[in-house]
């Protein structure tokens, strides 16, 4: 398999498919509404089209688990003995926030899209006194009291813009977070009415139940605005407000996408031969013009430095040994990992012994013509050392995690570097 252009392909893909999610901005009026959720329905099907060819590639034909699920699951089980054992502290520290984002963001929503429904029937007809316009029109007195004052001093079309980009802001986070809060919720509603779930566990679901959500004990004096005389907020409520924002169900799916496609890339981004050949083909565009995508790149190779080469060169570097008795020991010891690679973070080295020991290698190979090879492939590992910058002195925390930079972040291909000439079926 070309695993190169699978991935270069994937990588670009996903830029594609984000690329008007991210400005993607709601306009006013039934009619532009509309228009926009059609096309977030036509992103949605190529979300979970590309989604499914990840998942397809990731697993190899293997079992297809969905990669975020399986996360979720794993957390929970490990809660959920937690809560058999009558310990709440965990489940508090990992889902208070979940539950306050999600119930908040629908709860939200659903306001907005009342105000903007009644605001947008307003404007067609000329209201004047929208105080007895939203009255007549069963809005609730306590979001008058709050929309009100603010909608006469800017106008009630600005105010409806507003109101939308409001909306937007309000689906993003419940389609953020909606599947992993849909699973746990339901988990914990099943295990209340589990036969197995002990006084202890039924006490640990109560105390739970005090801590965490927009109507307990503890967050509903935070959120009386929206929750009002609410006692419960049930599952239901939230799923048919999330079903209804087409925005919403387009970002759950893109989360669900990262998640197979940062599984995906975790496969390759060890792989120093294939991460060093997509670092050049983006090359220009994506180095020169993408900060964010340069530094992921970089601490990619200072993490393969730091665990992989360091040692390597610091002995070839620190020995007595002659330019092309040098050569030989870099050959030497990196006979079982990758040479290329190790020649770029050689290149990078600021030291003066590995700057001293990388030119006597240079000069070594270039009064050959026997070692002309090696000398091109040294000076191109310059080009990519000087592209990429020098070694970090410290190991780069959290690498895996900067992988999902290249799912949302804005790299386009435009043209190659130099070319790289290299068995793309390496894996």
């Amino acid at each position: 398999m070309n695993y190169f252009r699978i991935l270069l392909i994937f990588i670009l893909s996903t830029q594609l498919a984000f690329a008007d999610i991210c400005g993607y901005v709601f306009s006013p009026g039934p009619k532009a509404q509309a228009s926009q959720n059609l096309k977030l329905i036509g992103k949605l099907n190529r979300l979970e089209k590309l989604t499914n060819i990840t998942r397809k590639i990731r697993t190899k034909g293997g079992e297809e688990h969905v990669l975020m699920m399986k996360k979720i699951r794993e957390e929970f089980k490990v809660i959920e003995g937690q809560l058999f054992k009558g310990e709440v502290d965990l489940a508090i520290r990992n889902w208070r926030g979940l539950f306050r984002n999600v119930e908040k963001a629908a709860l939200e929503a659903e306001n907005y899209a009342k105000m903007i429904k009644v605001i947008n029937k307003g404007v067609r007809v000329n209201v004047r006194d929208y105080e007895k316009f939203f009255k007549d029109n069963g809005i609730p007195k306590y979001l008058v009291t709050q929309h009100i004052d603010e909608l006469y001093k800017i106008g009630a079309k600005d105010y409806l813009g507003r109101l939308y980009k409001n909306l937007r802001k309000s689906h993003r986070k419940l389609g953020n977070n909606y599947e992993k809060y849909k699973f746990i919720k339901s988990g914990l509603d099943d295990l209340a009415k589990n036969a197995n779930c002990t006084p202890l566990c039924k006490q640990s679901l109560k105390n739970l139940h005090d801590e965490i959500g927009i109507v307990s004990q503890a967050e509903r004096h935070l959120h009386q605005n929206i929750v009002q005389n609410r006692k419960v907020i049930h599952l239901k409520t939230i799923q048919k407000i999330f079903n209804s924002h087409p925005e919403a169900v387009v970002i759950a799916r893109r989360k669900e996408f990262i998640s197979e496609a940062v599984g995906l890339l975790k496969k390759f981004y060890n792989n120093a031969r294939l991460m060093r050949k997509l670092y050049v083909t983006l090359g220009n565009s994506a180095a020169g013009k993408n900060l964010r995508l340069s530094r992921m790149f970089k601490r990619i190779f200072d993490k393969r430095f730091h665990t992989v080469n360091k040692g390597i060169i610091d002995k070839v570097s620190h020995s007595n040994l002659k330019g092309k008795a040098k050569v030989e020991l870099l050959q030497a010891e990196t006979k079982d990992l990758d040479f290329n690679a190790a020649m770029v973070d050689f290149s990078r080295q600021n030291g003066h012994a590995s700057k001293k020991a990388w030119q006597e290698m240079k000069d070594y190979a270039s009064k050959s013509k026997k070692n002309s090879v090696l000398y091109k492939e040294m000076q191109k590992a310059e080009e990519l050392g000087i592209k990429i910058g020098k070694t970090s002195k410290r190991l780069p925390k959290d690498v895996g995690t900067l992988i999902s930079a290249l799912v949302v972040g804005a790299a386009f291909v435009s043209y190659f570097a130099f070319s790289v000439k290299e068995n793309d079926s390496e894996g």
